[in-house]
């Protein structure tokens, strides 16, 4: 691009937005107009000097001041996957796409079905939203159609297919009958069975929008007519600088694993003797030396070291949203004997025989200690449990092992 050319879309883009608020850790409180938003950094003009922040020490960029929907608005409550709500005016199901209409902005999204978890038609009804809050917090098996008539609820299980070319039809088998085709108007709401989406993108940050809506975002773009968010299941949507309240970076609860006691363990070792099962137990922020947790130099005050062959699982009860971890051969580790495999598995079912799917793989060497370790950054919303499985991709187990640096998951 031509530096004239360059240098206009960086003045339409500041021009754009008003001055915002940025809440920092270091900085405190920053006001500037924004010229660009990134996974690494927020980008400021204030009073002519270009302010560049760290997107780790930002809190919160603040625009305007979250409202609410007007108490003669009418809307549906559409929830996504990754736990987005949006007020919608219109809510309609053509084939297998659900297509809604935004009431903040009047932006129509066209998605697939897939990423819409439960939907509350008259969501403006205080009284039903939070008796829907309590309902769709049960696990279930079956998709579900729910019906309110004089008074009293009744939920139909069953599944969901697609809708028809109007969009105001869905198609419903019960668990017990024939299908069935669902006016969707007509329904107290539609809740979708839906599993763990180890597709779904890391969440760097919420946005509140003037009427409210939270939506989990996995990228934000600053435009030249406001800003563009893409949610973690990958719905893209339009904001300008009245429409969006606030974009809230802080990172919430934490619970690192080296605090959390593993519901079960499973470890072994190629020698089946006391010293040699003692001596390959995992350690709790410290290296299997009993040293300090180094990667690439640096050294970590949390994570764990875990020896092959083992498992490790922890109940985090679907309360979080983000697993992350630095994954390497410690830098006290010698030799040169082959690789060590990293298995993250995870399940929304908290029964006894619970299928676990996996969420990532990775794979380290002994050659490369010393060397950056491997970042992971999963999305686990909905995950009851979470196992990590170290193994040497073979028979061979001994001497395979490695540290998880700072592995900690968050809300």
């Amino acid at each position: 691009m031509p530096l004239r050319r360059a240098f206009l879309a960086m003045l339409l883009c500041v021009s754009a937005l008003p001055a915002a608020d940025v809440n920092t850790l270091k900085l405190g409180l920053v006001v500037g107009d924004v010229v660009s938003i990134s996974d690494k950094e927020v980008v400021l003009n204030k009073n002519g000097q270009k302010v560049t922040i760290p997107l780790d020490e930002v809190l919160q960029v603040d625009y305007s001041t979250a409202g609410r929907p007007k108490a003669d608005d009418k809307f549906t409550d559409v929830e996504l996957t990754d736990g987005t709500v949006l007020h919608c005016s219109a809510f309609l199901v053509k084939k297998d796409k659900a297509v809604f209409t935004l009431l903040t902005t009047g932006q129509v999204v066209v998605a697939p079905l897939t990423i819409v978890a439960n939907v509350l038609i008259e969501a403006n009804v205080a009284a039903n939203r939070k008796d829907w809050d309590d309902r769709i917090a049960n696990k279930r098996i079956n998709d579900v159609h729910a019906v309110m008539k004089g008074g009293k609820f009744a939920a139909r299980p069953g599944t969901f297919t697609e809708g028809d070319e109007t969009g105001t039809l869905i198609k419903f088998t019960p668990t017990a009958g024939p299908e069935l085709e669902i006016k969707i108007a007509d329904a107290y709401g539609l809740i979708f069975t839906r599993g763990v989406n180890a597709a779904a993108k890391p969440v760097i940050c919420r946005l509140t929008d003037a009427q409210g809506n939270l939506i989990y975002v996995s990228a934000v773009t600053a435009t030249e007519t406001g800003v563009e968010v893409e949610t973690s299941c990958g719905v893209k949507l339009a904001y300008t600088p009245k429409t969006v309240a606030r974009l809230d970076y802080t990172s919430g609860k934490i619970a690192y694993l080296a605090d959390l006691k593993p519901t079960n363990l499973v470890e072994t070792s190629p020698f089946d003797t006391p010293e040699h099962q003692t001596a390959e137990h995992y350690q709790i922020n410290r290296n299997l030396e009993g040293g300090p947790l180094k990667l690439e130099g640096k050294v970590y005050t949390s994570g764990l070291s875990v020896h092959a062959y083992a498992e490790l699982e922890f109940d985090i009860k679907g309360e979080y949203r983000e697993f992350k971890a630095f994954v390497g051969v410690d830098d006290a580790v010698n030799g040169h004997d082959g690789s060590t495999t990293v298995r993250v598995l995870g399940t929304s079912d908290r029964g006894a025989n619970a299928e676990f799917k996996e969420l990532a793989k990775v794979i380290v060497d002994r050659k490369d200690r010393g060397k950056a370790p491997k970042p992971l950054a999963i999305n686990v919303k909905d995950v009851q449990k979470l196992k990590i499985i170290v193994g040497g991709g073979n028979l061979q187990d001994l001497g395979k092992h490695v540290d998880l640096a700072d592995a900690k998951v968050t809300k």
